[in-house]
């Protein structure tokens, strides 16, 4: 990317390719399921209508029971299995006298989803856990249907989060880590990093600052692992704006930038005390500017992609 180039999208995702889709925690978006006909099933165990090796794939993440002791011993495996006429949906667990998903119960959802934990008034509500097809599983507190408050999700790819929910995403307050050992912390609206926060990646790099949608965008700081320093304005994941790139041998460039290069009016002072005051178009220098030399003298010149064409007096 050049010495003055921030990492690509792609490169600041493996972040954002495994960002959590917006209906990916939704189990309540529709009304609740009117019961007036329960019908039993029999001959059949849960296990047998799940997708099969599910529970056997989650065994890495240490899931591979239900985490709620009462849920263990007094539903599961009881054979109190229905099947709800509305959606085809497999339910196991406590009813209310309508017929309504009441207490702890496990259901296994039109969409291969399934929830185990506290049912209150037909939907998810109270302490539980979310499996995906995907085998991304949901902690925390649900409420009608939705993740809300402190909560984690676990993804079969190694993707961890901790943090904050609302409506089902995360919102608030949040750390990510990659299996890479690459580590997010900052805010989250709507399932996607907004805000400010901190990255860390593996290679010692780093970026403080804003975000928006899963971009660095807004004020930062980005520093690579060999010494070199960006601290200015930035725009999906590039320098764009008003900076100051600065390496370790003391040479810095100050001024503005276009699409991660120097592009308008700026200042380029190399590590021997020299300086050229002038305009970028592309990363080079164009046009006329100035050289100043370590013991304060200047000088005139025109300049045509990046070379000194002429002094101009």
């Amino acid at each position: 990317m050049g010495n003055g180039t921030c990492r690509n999208q792609k490169q600041l995702h493996q972040p954002s390719e495994i960002i959590l889709p917006v209906d990916s925690t939704k189990l309540g978006d529709r009304e609740s399921i009117s019961l007036p006909r329960v019908v039993p099933l029999t001959n059949v165990s849960f296990a047998q209508l799940l997708r099969e090796d599910m529970y056997q794939r989650l065994e890495s993440l240490g899931y591979s029971e239900s985490p709620f002791d009462e849920l263990k011993t007094n539903v599961l495996g009881r054979g109190r299995l229905f099947r709800f006429n509305a959606e085809g949906e497999i339910y196991e667990g406590g009813l209310d006298a309508k017929g309504k998903r009441q207490g702890l119960g496990r259901q296994l959802f039109a969409d291969g989803s399934v929830f185990e934990g506290n049912f209150e008034s037909d939907k998810p509500n109270g302490r539980g856990r979310l499996i995906k097809p995907s085998l991304t599983v949901y902690s925390g507190e649900f409420s009608e249907g939705l993740l809300e408050g402190q909560g984690t999700s676990n993804a079969f790819s190694g993707v961890t989060f901790e943090g904050e929910f609302r409506r089902g995403l995360e919102n608030g307050r949040g750390k990510q880590i990659w299996p890479d050992g690459s580590v997010f912390e900052g805010e989250f609206v709507d399932g996607a990093k907004t805000g400010k926060g901190v990255f860390h990646w593996p290679d010692g790099s780093s970026y403080e600052g804003e975000l928006l949608v899963d971009h660095m965008h807004g004020q930062g700081i980005y520093k690579w692992h060999d010494g070199r320093t960006y601290v200015g304005q930035m725009a999906h994941n590039k320098m764009h704006g008003v900076g100051r790139f600065s390496w370790p041998n003391g040479q810095f460039y100050q001024g503005n930038y276009i699409d991660d290069k120097k592009d308008g009016y700026g200042e380029f002072k190399w590590s021997n005390g020299f300086l050229f005051k002038g305009q970028f178009i592309n990363g080079l220098k164009e046009g006329q500017g100035i050289i100043v030399s370590s013991e304060g003298q200047e000088r005139k010149g025109i300049w045509e992609s990046d070379k000194l064409v002429k002094w101009s007096e």
